[in-house]
């Protein structure tokens, strides 16, 4: 009979369940690389904008261009300070998103390592039947074969003797048992 794991669809949905916290775990960490990126352009806006009016002001600025530079500038500043809350706010989310992703992946992994002991305790004890089976077809061979050996006279006082364990006896009796 083929190894079957009795948990193999709780498995299946834990594997589930890994996968859809990465996949939100992906989509936070893309928003946050979003606000990252917003916040650097503003940075690099704002500090165009200096440049520009520092420019402007060696070369001669009406007082109209100057306040709508300073405007501009105290907008983007605003901006990007209106974004650092949010970028918080984003980075405690993947924080906490995070520790879910890690719980489910302990999770699936705990069954899985379930799974693995079961196989192989299936597998050792498949092992054990085939090594029963194959001495009781080796003994029944050599007590057919000794017997061939023997003069015909001796036949019934010659047996080979065998040691056997308690527990190989219960082994055999149980594979026995299964062939039949």
């Amino acid at each position: 009979m083929p190894f079957q794991f009795p948990f193999t669809a709780v498995l299946r949905y834990r594997e589930s369940i890994e996968q859809r916290e990465l996949f939100a775990l992906g989509r936070i960490q893309q928003e946050v690389a979003e606000v990252e990126l917003r916040m650097r352009h503003i940075e690099q806006d704002c500090s165009l904008a200096a440049q520009n009016r520092i420019a402007e002001l060696t070369g001669g600025m009406d007082a109209a261009n100057m306040q709508l530079s300073y405007e501009y500038q105290n907008a983007l500043e605003q901006q990007g300070e209106a974004l650092r809350p949010v970028l918080s706010e984003l980075k405690l989310k993947w924080q906490r998103q995070l520790m879910s992703y890690q719980l489910a992946r302990r999770n699936r992994e705990t069954l899985e390592r379930l799974r693995e002991k079961q196989l192989d305790a299936y597998r050792r004890e498949l092992g054990k039947r085939e090594q029963a089976r194959s001495m009781i077809f080796s003994w029944s061979g050599a007590d057919a074969a000794s017997r061939q050996s023997l003069p015909s006279h001796k036949l019934g006082k010659a047996c080979p003797r065998m040691t056997i364990s308690l527990s190989m006896l219960f082994l055999l009796i149980g594979t026995i048992r299964e062939t039949l």
